[in-house]
């Protein structure tokens, strides 16, 4: 009884990833434009779970699974602290990888996913809904920039880049 090469695993999860749709879990959506999926924090959680996995192609492809979902959820998901401490869990996990920088870079993408929620500086009053997910990341700020700040010191150039992003997209915050 053969388990399933981590390959295989890995391709599949890139699948479903592909699979996630805008605003997945709004209630506003039709059945039809909604398809009947589970809980995105279900799903959330089923990615992140994979995220420890001995194989890391199965780590990368389950946190940047993650990511996809955190930057298609509906918006909110995210103005749930379950959702952002999941999240920074999952990211944390992946940059402790000291052998692969893939999985760390996939971590950084689910935090930059998550940052990028908020939208481009001077948040009006339009956009409550960004807000509202910016009131839910402050609280973790100090932790996300000091995951963003250890991996500047990273030496794969990939890693740093990513961890630049963040900190670019996090400057105005207050």
């Amino acid at each position: 009884d053969k388990s399933m090469p981590p390959l295989l695993v890995a391709n599949a999860l890139e699948c479903l990833a592909s699979l996630i749709y805008d605003s997945i879990g709004d209630p506003g959506l039709s059945k039809e434009q909604n398809f009947n999926y589970s809980d995105p924090m279900d799903c959330l959680n089923f990615f992140v779970g994979l995220s420890g996995n001995s194989a890391w192609t199965i780590r990368q492809m389950s946190t940047l699974a993650a990511s996809s979902l955190v930057a298609k959820m509906a918006t909110k998901y995210l103005q749930k602290n379950e959702a952002i401490k999941v999240c920074l869990d999952c990211a944390t996990k992946a940059l402790k990888d000291r052998k692969f920088w893939k999985v760390r870079q996939a971590g950084l993408d689910l935090i930059l996913s998550l940052v990028s929620r908020v939208g481009k500086q001077r948040v009006s009053e339009a956009d409550s809904e960004n807000r509202l997910i910016m009131e839910s990341i402050l609280p973790y700020k100090e932790k996300i920039l000091h995951i963003t700040r250890a991996s500047l010191l990273d030496s794969e150039a990939h890693v740093t880049a990513t961890a630049s992003k963040i900190s670019l997209a996090m400057t105005w915050w207050p």
